[in-house]
């Protein structure tokens, strides 16, 4: 009977790790506005390094077109964007030296991006173009509650 149990408990431990696993690395489709709209900050980033801990990794990194930015990051200033290291976290850690992304996220005690939130996954130049229009031309603003 000791056996059984100790078996139905590691099955279901398994299970919800599964599950767990499989709800950080899907992600609904959501319109750019709305993804717009729920990010702290806006804008295209020159990455210029990165580095890690034990949890996350961080990119330091320049601001370059910025659309939104409640005051978070300033054009032409370093700044640190933290994600998870690993991609099953929803973590953007492929990002290139030298490159210049569209970058969207959050803000608690620091900047934080995810790819279920990105308004595209693309380098900036790659980026299509109604995208770049709409933040160009402000499209996305303005946004409910604001």
């Amino acid at each position: 009977m000791e056996n059984k149990v100790l078996s139905m408990h590691r099955n279901l431990i398994l299970l919800a790790s599964l599950l767990a696993v499989a709800g950080c690395t899907s992600c609904m489709r959501v319109p750019e506005k709305d993804k717009f709209c729920q990010s702290k900050f806006v804008a295209t980033f020159t990455i210029w390094g990165s580095g890690q801990n034990a949890t996350d990794m961080f990119y330091t990194a320049v601001p370059q077109e910025v659309f939104k930015t409640n005051g978070l990051i300033h054009p032409g200033s370093l700044s640190l964007v933290f994600t998870a290291s690993r991609s099953e976290w929803m973590g953007i850690n492929w990002l290139k030296h030298g490159k210049t992304y569209l970058l969207n996220g959050g803000y608690s005690g620091g900047l934080f991006i995810n790819w279920c939130d990105a308004i595209s996954l693309e380098e900036w130049d790659n980026v299509p173009d109604d995208v770049k229009t709409a933040l160009r031309e402000k499209s996305y603003a303005p946004c409910p509650g604001q």
